[in-house]
């Protein structure tokens, strides 16, 4: 277990603490306050980078990416039936 040593005072809303207080009451052990704003923000922090893994950072990773479907030879619509295809599993 991580030592818990920094303290991070922060104001919150009535609205944005209700919704924390419900989260926190649907889980299996009912967390304190504090640590159902851990968990929280450790759900925020895991969910934006696999977000930014996902998707292209530069101009350059976009254009390698386009190379490789043009390159691969693959018309453009069969790219789009393959991905449909793919979305609807």
């Amino acid at each position: 277990m991580k030592l818990k040593d920094q303290r991070i005072p922060v104001m919150m809303a009535v609205d944005e603490v209700t919704r924390i207080d419900d989260w926190r009451r649907h889980q299996p052990a009912l967390p304190s306050r504090s640590e159902a704003i851990r968990r929280l923000v450790e759900l925020g922090l895991i969910a934006s980078e696999a977000r930014r893994r996902a998707r292209p950072k530069t101009a350059a990773e976009i254009a390698a990416r386009n190379t490789e479907i043009i390159l691969s030879g693959t018309p453009y619509r069969s790219r789009r039936s393959t991905r449909s295809a793919k979305n609807e599993d």
